[in-house]
């Protein structure tokens, strides 16, 4: 995910992004968030893992 905003944050401190891209870097930042606020440490089994209720990645 990170890689994929990272031209986007470049551009955004350069004042060079778009309007759409913004929106863009604002959906991915939101699901980089999501990600990060999640926890794993009650993992005991690969089927746990499986249950687990991931973000929906932005397109």
């Amino acid at each position: 995910a990170n890689e994929t905003v990272d031209d986007w944050k470049t551009e955004l401190k350069l004042d060079m992004i778009s309007d759409e891209n913004k929106l863009q870097l604002t959906r991915w930042m939101a699901y980089i968030r999501q990600l990060k606020e999640m926890h794993f440490n009650d993992i005991a089994s690969e089927g746990h893992y499986q249950a687990i209720p991931w973000p929906e990645k932005p397109e």
